[in-house]
């Protein structure tokens, strides 16, 4: 990146216009390769990078990718390297090792994981890339490991944090009330992991506070209803391990969502 402002980077003509040059992905696993598809089906890239130690993998996904082009939107899919990420708006980790269902945190896979992300990164430092966003797992240590590691400014590395939990969260609580999810505001914060937090007090529904329109709708508000719910989404991600082996759906389309907020200053969430 040849401005060192990240606010020089969005003022750019494309950022204005909403194109999206390149998105690099570095890893082709179940996420990486999701989170490339929902790229392409959202029409949101020009070119989607997908790198990988395993060429042949990320061969293999580009060529899947560009036979469903006709049928979505059309971007230039190709299997590159580290030297790409130079080129890229937006480079996503995605690398990492899988969860398993016997695992009890996610902070069980980090060394591990942390091992592998070192090396990854020392390779995409070099060449200077404009922005990074994290989504390998335990994802809160990493990005911060990824940003001492990476030598980059803060404000240039970022991961997925709590969108996930703040969707399933946000889904939860309409499927208790019988609304849609997206007239649901609510949210998780801290960490992606046992130790979350959801914010109740600023809950709102349909654009009021949450206990105001359980009041007006004659719905339980109680404490006990809301702690299962919260249960519930802390213990969403285990829950879908342990029924097929691993989560990428629920991450593939956050990681759409913020390349697009990081791209085209979108505060819509």
């Amino acid at each position: 990146m040849q401005d060192s402002s990240y606010d020089n980077f969005l003022n750019r003509p494309h950022a204005k216009l909403g194109r999206v040059a390149r998105v690099a992905i570095v890893g082709t696993g179940l996420v990486g390769a999701t989170t490339a598809y929902a790229l392409l089906i959202s029409g949101a890239v020009a070119e989607i990078v997908l790198i990988d130690r395993d060429k042949k993998r990320a061969e293999g996904h580009t060529d899947d990718l560009r036979d469903a082009a006709l049928f979505s939107h059309n971007a230039k899919v190709l299997a590159g390297d580290f030297s790409d990420c130079y080129g890229a708006d937006v480079t996503i980790i995605a690398a990492g090792v899988s969860q398993s269902a016997s695992m009890k945190s996610r902070l069980d896979n980090l060394q591990e994981s942390a091992s592998i992300l070192k090396d990854i990164v020392g390779e995409i430092a070099c060449h200077n890339p404009r922005i990074v966003l994290v989504a390998s797992n335990p994802v809160d240590v990493l990005t911060y490991a990824v940003w001492k590691w990476s030598g980059l400014p803060a404000s240039r590395v970022m991961g997925s944090g709590t969108s996930l939990d703040t969707s399933r969260f946000r889904r939860r609580l309409g499927e208790l009330y019988g609304v849609a999810a997206d007239n649901v505001h609510a949210y998780i914060i801290g960490e992606h992991g046992d130790s979350q937090v959801a914010v109740l007090s600023s809950a709102r529904i349909a654009g009021m506070p949450l206990e105001d329109f359980c009041r007006e709708q004659r719905l339980a508000c109680d404490e006990s209803t809301l702690k299962t719910i919260v249960n519930d989404t802390r213990t969403a991600g285990l829950e879908i391990l342990q029924a097929k082996g691993a989560t990428y759906y629920g991450v593939g389309a956050a990681l759409v969502r913020i390349v697009g907020a990081i791209l085209r200053k979108s505060t819509r969430y």
